[in-house]
């Protein structure tokens, strides 16, 4: 079982995460931050899912989850400045991760 780390806000992720909901026969274990509740879909949560309701771009709240050894993260945000402001925390705290960002703006990162 992989541990994915899901750090969503917008309506774009919130179909992302029904979809993956839907895929019933996932063995990973998905930790989801959500800057607001109406990101997160409203159907019911999988026993595989864990909801968390925090702003993913402070340092301090994401390093305490950021604890668990993740095997990926994914970064799924509508807004650029909070997309780079999450991505840096995310390297700062852990410099192997996988990290998936969506990216509709052309970053420039050294994932990329």
């Amino acid at each position: 079982m992989k541990k994915i780390l899901l750090i969503v806000d917008g309506i774009l992720a919130k179909h992302f995460l029904e979809r993956v909901m839907a895929y019933k026969d996932s063995e990973n274990h998905y930790t989801v931050i959500a800057y607001r509740k109406k990101s997160l879909p409203e159907c019911s949560k999988p026993e595989n899912f864990t909801y968390l309701e925090f702003d993913p771009t402070s340092f301090s709240k994401l390093s305490v989850i950021m604890k668990k050894d993740f095997f990926q993260v994914m970064i799924l945000v509508s807004k650029q400045i909070d997309a780079m402001a999450t991505y840096e925390n995310v390297r700062r705290l852990n410099s192997k991760v996988q990290i998936v960002m969506m990216d509709r703006w052309g970053i420039q990162s050294q994932d990329a």
